[in-house]
C-alpha cells in the first residue's frame, strides 16, 4: 500500500506526460482511489438507471461524497446490454461505483446472483419524460456522423433513413412506438424482479422526480440502504445544459410537448402498476 500511496504522489509529477500515458495515469489513480475506500470500510454501490434518468448526476455526486472509484461493468446498447462477468471479481472487493443501463434479463439476474451482489439501486423516471429527453438525446447521436448512426441501429434494427426529415412531432410519434415499449419492458422488468423472494430485499429503487426536488434525502437514502455512515456534507454540482447528457431536468414537460393524441397513446402502454409503484399521472 505504501508504494501505492507514493506512485500516488508522484501522479503529479509525471502529469506533464498524461497525453502520452493517459491509460497508466488513470489506472494508478483508479487502484489508489478504490483501496482508500476499501479502508474506509466503503462496499460498491451499483447504480442501474434508466436512460436519461440523471443517471450521471447520481454516480458523479456519490463518487465525490464517498470518494469512489468509477467503474464500467457492462455492454451493449441499452435493453440488450448485459454485465460483464470479469469484472465482478475487483467490483465486489469494494471501494467502486458502477453505473449501468442493464435490464433485467436472465443473465444479467444469473450473474448478480453468482457473484452474491445483495444490494443495488434501481434509478428511475417517467417514461414519457425519458422518452422526450431521449428524442433530443437521439439528435446528438446523429451529429456523431457514422459512429452515431451504427449506434442507434443497434438500438432501433429498423432506425428509418428519413426518420431525420420528420417534424419534431413525427419524431415524438416514431419514439413512442419504438422506443417507449423499450422502456416500458425495462421497467417492468425490474418491478416484476424485485417482487421475487430472492431479490426482495436486494434492490432499492429510486425517482428522478426526487432526486431532482429533494436530492439530499435520496442519497442518505442509498447510504442507508448501503448501512454507509458519512459525515461528509451533501454538496452537489447540479449538470448545467449540455454538460453530462443533461438537457433541462424538467419533470413532466413531456405534457406541454406531446399531442393528446400522444399522451393518450403513451399512457395506456404504461401498467396501472407501473404507474402506481412511482405516482405517475395517467
Amino acid at each position: 500500500m505504501e508504494i501505492l500511496d507514493n506512485i500516488r504522489i508522484g501522479i503529479d509529477v509525471v502529469k506533464p506526460f498524461k497525453n502520452r500515458y493517459p491509460e497508466i495515469l488513470e489506472n494508478i489513480d483508479f487502484n489508489w482511489t478504490r483501496r482508500k475506500a476499501i479502508e474506509r470500510q466503503i462496499p460498491s454501490i451499483f447504480l442501474i438507471t434508466l436512460p436519461k434518468s440523471g443517471s450521471m448526476f447520481i454516480k458523479n455526486n456519490l463518487s465525490k461524497l464517498l470518494n469512489l472509484a468509477q467503474f464500467h461493468m457492462h455492454t451493449g446498447p441499452f435493453i440488450n446490454s448485459y454485465l460483464v462477468e470479469q469484472k465482478f471479481p475487483l467490483f465486489v472487493k469494494g471501494g467502486i461505483i458502477c453505473q449501468a443501463h442493464v435490464p433485467a434479463s436472465e443473465f444479467n439476474l444469473i450473474l448478480l446472483k453468482t457473484f452474491e451482489i445483495d444490494k443495488f439501486v434501481v434509478h428511475v423516471r417517467d417514461p414519457r419524460q425519458a422518452l422526450l429527453s431521449w428524442t433530443h438525446n437521439v439528435e446528438q447521436i446523429f451529429n456523431r456522423g457514422d459512429e452515431g448512426i451504427y449506434r442507434l441501429r443497434l438500438l432501433y434494427q429498423d432506425f428509418p433513413d428519413e426518420y431525420f426529415n420528420y417534424s419534431f412531432e413525427e419524431k415524438i410519434s416514431w419514439q413512442i412506438e419504438n422506443y417507449l415499449p423499450l422502456e416500458v419492458k425495462w421497467i417492468e422488468g425490474w418491478l416484476r424482479t424485485s417482487q421475487e423472494p430472492y431479490w426482495k430485499n436486494k434492490m432499492l429503487f429510486t425517482e428522478f422526480v426526487d432526486m431532482s426536488t429533494k436530492p439530499s434525502e435520496v442519497f442518505k437514502k442509498i447510504l442507508d440502504f448501503y448501512d454507509i455512515n458519512c459525515e461528509a456534507e451533501f454538496d452537489f454540482h447540479k449538470p448545467k445544459k449540455g454538460e453530462l447528457h443533461y438537457r433541462k431536468g424538467q419533470i413532466d414537460e413531456w405534457k406541454t410537448i406531446f399531442t393528446d393524441e400522444q399522451i393518450e397513446k403513451a399512457s395506456k402502454m404504461m401498467s396501472k402498476n407501473m404507474k402506481k409503484q412511482f405516482a405517475w399521472p395517467d
